[in-house]
């Protein structure tokens, strides 16, 4: 990824904030968002637009995000990247709420599994995405976010020109 790199981080819970947070201080753009319908418990991170974070070495940190927001259009606007930290419980919702705005060349990487390639491809296909040409290959890579992981990642290659990776550990 190069400093010009445009990143949403999708979720409000503690994962999707410290993905973000971490990503911010290593110099990226970050949106994050969470859905409308948790705006409430996501408030406090809407009207301040950072997020503190306290570091390994116990010394606290306000990162300044680019974007906090609960409007999916908003928020993966011209993104390169696009995070989703949310439990598997919350992905055909989220899936569903972000298709509309997905853009040509966006990489989006699910960070639990449960077979959400298939779901997101399913979603698509409902969504009049017919023309799905998935080509799946794995990697193995070390994940920054996910210490000590080697992580194979699904990757999906479908007809918007949209990059689709699961980390399957």
């Amino acid at each position: 990824m190069t400093k010009a790199t445009k990143i949403a981080v999708l979720g409000g819970g503690n994962g999707a904030h410290a993905m973000a947070a971490d990503l911010t201080l290593k110099g990226y753009e970050v949106n994050i968002c969470e859905a409308p319908e948790f705006k409430e418990a996501f408030s406090t991170t809407l009207e301040r637009q950072a997020i503190d974070l306290i570091d390994v070495w116990g010394e606290k940190h306000t990162v300044k995000l680019n974007m906090a927001t609960t409007n999916f259009a908003q928020a993966l606007k011209g993104v390169n990247y696009i995070m989703m930290a949310v439990p598997a419980i919350g992905a055909k919702s989220f899936f569903s709420s972000i298709v509309p705005y997905l853009e040509e060349g966006q990489t989006i990487i699910k960070w639990s599994g449960n077979f959400s390639a298939l779901l997101f491809a399913n979603i698509l296909k409902e969504k009049g995405v017919n023309q799905i040409q998935p080509a799946v290959r794995f990697e193995l890579t070390t994940g920054g976010l996910r210490n000590r992981c080697s992580t194979p990642e699904l990757h999906w290659h479908l007809k918007l020109n949209l990059n689709f990776l699961i980390p399957l550990c």
